[in-house]
């Protein structure tokens, strides 16, 4: 458990040494996401993934750190939108704080650092998600707070049954 005092939070680019923590994260968002009956969790795949972003200049990976532990992660996309390739876009593609550290506004720390680099690269639209399981409506209510728009609700079906 986090201490009482004022934590100390950075936000920085991943880094290889962040492996660890980072697959960590990886699980634990994994299995709060509704997506996990749907996709298995895969830590080859995982650990890949988290390289790529870690190396693309399209592709941001930033951690979170408390009192020097990594508790938080965000990454996301920059690409030409389908309809119109001169507008980029940045699509977040997960975000998690640990629950220890919910209380320290490092979630909002690792948001404006993730809107900063999608500025940095030309992004003019920054899409977030909304995972249905984990508060959605205070999620809406945070987004709306920092100017996002609802956009989309996705569905899934499993083709396998």
């Amino acid at each position: 458990m986090l201490a009482a005092s004022t934590p100390t939070v950075v936000i920085r680019q991943a880094e290889p040494d962040d492996l660890p923590a980072l697959m960590r994260m990886a699980e634990q968002f994994h299995a709060a996401s509704p997506c996990a009956p749907y996709i298995p969790f895969c830590p080859a795949s995982m650990a890949e993934t988290f390289h790529r972003l870690a190396v693309n200049d399209e592709s941001c990976l930033r951690v979170g750190e408390v009192n020097g532990e990594v508790l938080g992660m965000i990454a996301g996309v920059a690409s030409p939108h389908y309809v119109n390739a001169a507008h980029t876009t940045t699509q977040e593609l997960f975000w998690w704080v640990d629950p220890a550290a919910r209380h320290t506004r490092l979630g909002v720390r690792l948001l404006q650092a993730f809107e900063d680099w999608a500025r940095e690269v030309g992004s003019r639209t920054l899409f977030m998600a909304s995972t249905a399981t984990l508060t959605p409506d205070k999620l809406a209510r945070f987004y709306q707070r920092k100017g996002y728009g609802a956009v989309d609700v996705n569905y899934a079906k499993n083709l396998e049954n």
